[in-house]
């Protein structure tokens, strides 16, 4: 499970499957973390399921009736169009994305000091610290209402 499929998830662990069908592919996590994202919504939270052995995790939106919607890695051997992208620097990610053509994205300055290269277009996001890359989150394609679009 190391290929970076943009908008659809891993090759056999994809975007909106539900926590049974999960379990089925992967196993039960490492650990599971209730997020509440308001307050005041009961709707707004997130589980995140997180697997030490295979240096992911993954989110189970409740907005979404608990569907898996987001992936978040820092396996080295993960790789998106055929480039492991982990470790690299904010200039050598940059060159790759120009030669793999992958569309927008942005170098984003973030209030902790780190930096995050968001590609808008496949709805991927590297995160960086000391000039390196050390986390990659994607999730599925949104439509024009920004809900998600299950592959």
């Amino acid at each position: 499970m190391e290929h970076v499929l943009p908008g659809k998830g891993f090759e056999t662990l994809r975007f909106g499957l539900n926590k049974e069908q999960v379990e089925r592919i992967i196993g039960k996590p490492d650990e599971i973390e209730m997020i509440k994202l308001d307050d005041n919504d009961d709707k707004e939270s997130i589980e995140a399921w997180h697997y030490d052995q295979y240096n992911f995790s993954i989110s189970f939106d409740e907005h979404d009736d608990w569907r898996m919607g987001n992936i978040s890695a820092n396996n080295p051997n993960l790789v998106i169009e055929g480039v492991k992208f982990m470790n690299l620097s904010v200039l050598e990610a940059v060159n790759q994305i120009d030669k793999l053509d992958l569309g927008d994205f942005e170098v984003q300055d973030m209030e902790d000091g780190q930096k995050v290269i968001a590609l808008y277009d496949n709805f991927i996001n590297m995160w960086v610290d000391n000039d390196q890359i050390v986390e990659i989150q994607w999730s599925p394609f949104l439509d024009d209402e920004d809900e998600p679009i299950w592959p």
